[in-house]
């Protein structure tokens, strides 16, 4: 198929769907767009060979947690060290009046 041609099929599927859409409301567009959309029953969720939202959910979260621990001990401590040494002397930036506005601006 010609790009043009898939330009038009895709215009005329687009056109289609605008109109029968338009003049919905509520739970009429949703019941037609599903129509348009939805195929059949819905498929299950499967992520990881799970299905269940709480167990997907503890799988990313051990992912995550996994991702983001310290492999190495000693490394994480004197990290946190340096963090709060670092934190102990912070007061930020200087607050300039470049930096001020009023309801005007």
């Amino acid at each position: 198929m010609l790009y043009s041609e898939l330009q038009a099929e895709t215009r005329c599927y687009t056109n289609d769907l605008h109109d029968a859409l338009i003049n919905k409301t509520g739970v009429n567009f949703w019941k037609c767009w599903n129509s348009k959309f939805e195929k059949g029953t819905k498929s299950s969720k499967f992520i990881a060979g799970l299905t269940d939202d709480a167990q997907i959910a503890e799988a990313f979260a051990d992912h995550f947690r996994k991702t983001c621990t310290s492999f190495n001990e000693d490394q994480s401590t004197r990290l946190q060290i340096i963090y709060e040494n670092r934190r102990q002397n912070y007061t930020g930036d200087p607050f300039l009046n470049v930096y001020k506005f009023d309801v005007e601006h």
